[in-house]
């Protein structure tokens, strides 16, 4: 499962970024969007197009 996810943007691709998270239902605090089973958060900065830079995932079965 993912469980968070960081992000660097340019401003134009956050405001499409930030209308589809909080169309689904994630809720904005400062530079991050949550909900009870991920965090994306996010840095905006002067480039082309949206990086993904690091994916948290927690695994659902354990293993030996």
């Amino acid at each position: 499962m993912i469980t968070s996810v960081h992000l660097v943007t340019n401003q134009f691709e956050y405001v499409y970024l930030k209308r589809s998270l909080l169309g689904l239902g994630l809720k904005q605090d400062g530079s991050r969007f949550f909900n009870d089973n991920v965090t994306i958060t996010y840095a905006i900065e002067n480039i082309s197009a949206t990086k993904l830079k690091k994916i948290g995932i927690e695994l659902s079965n354990a293993f030996e």
